[in-house]
């Protein structure tokens, strides 16, 4: 009862109600329970529909309110990894970050501890340095200091977080679970650390701390300082002296020669220093020249080659090559990347029709001009090719579970997939419409959908012929339903009335009940029938 005891309480609240077994005008306290006011605080799991609180989210506002003014924060936590670089990085304050894990501890998916060997270098640990390496313009202006103790020494198991403040106030809070997964799995149970538990516990961790065995993983005080601003946007500067006394003028352009020059030595910098050229030069000179290198890089399997690999390789190299570092310049109002993500239903929606309407507007180059045009010159030259390198990047683009938009990888995928919804928009072959219907993986096909709704406002357009290429029955019914929602604006309304019927006609009577009900319900369709 004594250790019990200095569990610090604020205050209590007593509930008073009546006692039935006295006479109706006396009454007498009852305790059903007292509430002890502190600074505790719960954080549900996942979406809490009820109150509109999203778990996670809300418990950053609590830590930024904390954090906010704090002169050190420490965090104990031996399952760290980038999920929680992330979410420190979102509290935006100057405080110094000190965290304690220990990677060489794992859980296995059975939910038992395991132990990574003393020799190995444990996945932690590179996914910690290699998130911190990857986004620089995030993480090298926090001071943050990530050290790594060895199970041989102390298997650790609580979670804690200490502020400390200038005025020599400080708080401790312990954690139920890893901010790894708070919120995700189960909810977060946040519990303030009274004084004299407080004092041993930094006495603890001052012990801990000062073990020779710990390892920094990674010290702010030891890093270079962060790329300038103003860093140079030239990676070859010899070339590009030499490129502008060749596109300085539009009737001396010889795209030929340029392309020749690029390829003989030094065709990485020079591929990023001819997209800067083509970036400082007219809309009108660059078009051409852009064309005539698509024209000319056509059907040559050693250009394609090239192009792909600085794509998908190089994407992640130091700027101006690749979008390492990269300057922030702002951003566009339309990345359509999320698209690549989505289930076919979700991509062949109203909404995503004016992603293509917009395509090429207001959309982010990261002004990292060798990555933007070359997704421009691939996607003209082979959309087969544009599409694999897509697909390739859209396998690491899933598999990331913190903000996507920091990475390279999400502008590389949002500049490519930009290119190729721009050619797709305004080309009048409809090529990409083609490759993307036939393809294997559904988010192709959606994208493929998407087009062939928005050529469907253009008489010209063969609608039904492209329709035919839909075999997935459920797919044909959703293109179809997303063209009765634009029916003022598709030429030929009744060709995908009829598809529709087709598609009935063969399904058991139950199954169009189900559909006509849902498509019934579509505010579009009550709206058409009123007007007619």
């Amino acid at each position: 009862m004594e250790k019990a005891g200095v569990i610090e309480r604020k205050s209590s609240i007593e509930h008073i109600i009546k006692d039935h077994t006295c006479c109706q005008w006396k009454t007498r306290k009852k305790r059903i329970h007292q509430v002890i006011k502190s600074n505790d605080e719960y954080f549900p799991k996942g979406w809490k529909y009820d109150t509109m609180e999203n778990g996670m989210l809300s418990f950053l506002e609590w830590f930024k309110r904390k954090a906010k003014g704090a002169t050190d924060v420490f965090l104990q936590d031996p399952y760290f990894e980038d999920v929680a670089l992330f979410f420190l990085a979102s509290a935006d304050t100057e405080s110094e970050y000190t965290v304690l894990t220990q990677t060489h501890l794992k859980t296995n998916s059975d939910g038992s501890d395991a132990i990574v060997p003393e020799n190995d270098m444990p996945e932690r640990k590179k996914t910690i340095q290699l998130c911190i390496l990857q986004n620089p313009t995030l993480f090298n202006r926090m001071k943050l200091i990530v050290k790594d103790i060895p199970v041989s020494d102390n298997k650790l198991h609580d979670r804690y977080i200490l502020f400390t403040y200038p005025n020599g106030k400080s708080e401790a809070y312990t954690l139920s679970n890893s901010i790894q997964g708070a919120t995700t799995k189960q909810p977060l149970l946040v519990t303030q650390i009274g004084d004299n538990a407080y004092n041993k516990l930094r006495i603890h961790l001052t012990e801990l701390l000062d073990k020779n065995s710990i390892e920094t993983i990674y010290d702010y005080r030891e890093q270079k300082e962060l790329p300038s601003e103003d860093v140079s946007e030239i990676a070859d500067p010899g070339f590009y002296n030499w490129l502008c006394s060749r596109i300085g003028k539009e009737s001396e352009i010889d795209t030929r020669l340029i392309l020749e020059d690029i390829f003989g030595w030094n065709t990485i910098p020079k591929i990023s220093t001819f997209g800067y050229g083509l970036a400082c030069i007219p809309d009108s000179e660059n078009y051409n020249i852009i064309q005539n290198a698509a024209i000319i890089i056509k059907n040559n399997n050693e250009w394609i080659a090239i192009l792909k690999d600085f794509i998908l390789a190089k994407h992640y190299s130091q700027y101006p090559v690749g979008f390492i570092g990269c300057p922030h310049f702002g951003y566009g109002y339309r990345n359509p990347s999320y698209l690549v993500e989505l289930s076919f239903n979700e991509i062949v929606s109203r909404y995503n029709i004016y992603i293509l309407e917009y395509a090429g507007i207001d959309t982010d180059t990261f002004r990292v001009w060798g990555q933007y045009y070359a997704c421009q010159i691939l996607s003209k030259t082979s959309p087969e090719e544009a599409i694999d390198v897509l697909k390739q990047l859209r396998r690491t683009l899933v598999t990331i579970r913190y903000d996507k938009q920091i990475t390279p990888v999400f502008k590389a995928t949002t500049v490519l997939l930009n290119a190729l919804l721009l050619q797709a928009s305004y080309c009048d072959d409809y090529k990409i419409m083609d490759i993307l219907l036939k393809d294997d993986e559904e988010w192709c096909r959606a994208l493929g959908a998407l087009l062939l709704v928005y050529y469907s406002r253009n008489s010209e357009f063969d609608a039904a012929g492209a329709l035919n290429k839909i075999s997935n029955k459920n797919e044909l019914i959703h293109v179809c339903k997303l063209a009765w929602g634009l029916q003022d604006r598709i030429a030929d309304m009744n060709l995908f009335y009829s598809r529709l019927i087709d598609v009935y006609e063969n399904k058991s009577s139950d199954d169009i009940l189900k559909e006509l009900v849902t498509l019934l319900q579509d505010p579009y369709i009550i709206e058409y029938k009123i007007n007619t």
